[in-house]
């Protein structure tokens, strides 16, 4: 063999050296990358679960303080509010926000909680009346009315069929709802007659503040004509064709009913008449004619939106119509692929909470440590960090 042939594959074998070597070198490169990338994907996957558990368990802790439920019966009340999530397009937390407000608003008890928190959901899907802000209002006219939440599913039904059948938005009814309600609180109309003089006060055009009294100073005088009797009592008696002990009757029996024939016989007496008749009854004041005027000239809208009201607190139907209808839009899917994730999530995390608290603790105990150190030393550990930034510094100017 010549020398130059050794020389040769020496060198040939060094070029395919190299060649491994660095082919190696790639493929470490390429690995260490792909280890770093999952790694990221992974710490990103693993706090993204943790941060969705620890955001639900904070409301429903909330829930829990507010409901004083705690223990199994609060875990039990999460598992249904993730289940509802299932049926609603509103977010898990969206819905516990939901059931803090009800517990806040005096609802007692996690069934019934979870009950009147379904419905305002429900509605927040079918109709325009939405949130926390929706929720206290509903709640509050209801306690207003003496009927309790208890009955907030009829309440629902009630209000998305009047906002189905009349000019107005059951958010707009709901408003001036609490206006009428407050008002007349004293004659025990109850929500479904509240509801229905409402929707007929806002077909007209009247503003909720206005309406509101204007309704609550027509059943006062009624009621005062009705127990003192005089020159009220005879003028009602006159434009009704009823007895003064006809009146009385139906006063007592349903105030709504004596309040309904009242502003159906305004409408029927000639215009110059109304407001000498309403005079004689006490209702005096530019506005109230106006309020009350308006809607004795509409009085078939009040008895229609009455009707509606009674014959939707018996059906109690038109909600969940609504919702269904509402429910299967393509918006409304992809919040519920949304939700799945989100709630996927936080079951993963409630799976690594443990683990993670644990040593979220032990770091919190070493940095507390050293904390406790440095000041004991009179800063030792600053000192010491100041001269390896020092160090670093000179190494890198070298």
């Amino acid at each position: 063999m010549s020398r130059n042939k050794v020389i040769f594959d020496v060198l040939a074998n060094s070029s395919q050296y190299k060649a491994q070597m660095k082919g190696i070198e790639k493929t470490t490169n390429e690995t260490s990358r792909s280890v770093k990338a999952a790694f990221a994907v992974s710490s990103a996957a693993i706090g993204g679960t943790l941060a969705a558990y620890a955001k639900y368990q904070t409301q429903l802790i909330k829930v829990g303080k507010t409901a004083d439920i705690s223990g199994k019966e609060l875990s039990a009340f999460g598992k249904d509010v993730v289940a509802l999530s299932a049926k609603i397009p509103l977010s898990t937390n969206e819905l516990l926000e939901l059931a803090a407000s009800a517990a806040q608003l005096g609802v007692k008890g996690k069934d019934n909680i979870l009950k009147f928190t379904e419905t305002v959901a429900k509605l927040g899907t079918a109709t325009n009346i939405t949130g926390e802000e929706g929720a206290q209002a509903i709640a509050r006219l209801l306690n207003v009315t003496g009927e309790g939440v208890g009955t907030v599913d009829r309440f629902a039904a009630i209000i998305t069929r009047l906002g189905n059948n009349v000019a107005a938005s059951e958010s707009e009814i709901l408003s001036m709802a609490s206006r009428v309600g407050k008002a007349t609180a004293q004659f025990d109309l109850g929500t479904t007659a509240v509801l229905g003089i409402s929707a007929a006060l806002k077909e007209v055009g009247v503003e909720a503040e206005l309406g509101g009294s204007s309704i609550g100073r027509t059943f006062l005088e009624i009621q005062n004509a009705v127990f003192e009797g005089g020159e009220a009592m005879e003028t009602f008696s006159n434009i009704t064709g009823k007895s003064g002990e006809e009146i009385k009757k139906i006063f007592k029996e349903d105030a709504t009913q004596a309040f309904k024939i009242f502003i159906e016989a305004l409408g029927k007496l000639p215009a110059e008449q109304v407001s000498s008749s309403m005079a004689s009854m006490g209702l005096e004041g530019t506005r109230l004619r106006e309020v009350i005027g308006t809607l004795a000239k509409r009085s078939e809208l009040l008895g229609k939106n009455l009707a509606l009201a009674s014959d939707e607190a018996k059906k109690q139907t038109a909600l969940n119509k609504e919702f269904q209808t509402a429910v299967v839009s393509l918006e409304n899917s992809f919040k519920f692929m949304r939700q799945e994730i989100v709630n996927l999530a936080a079951s993963m995390g409630k799976d690594l909470a443990p683990a993670a608290k644990e040593l979220m603790d032990d770091i919190t105990g070493i940095i507390r440590g050293i904390r406790t150190f440095n000041e004991v030393t009179g800063g030792a550990v600053t000192t010491s960090l100041v001269m390896a930034a020092k160090v670093a510094a000179l190494s890198i100017a070298v």
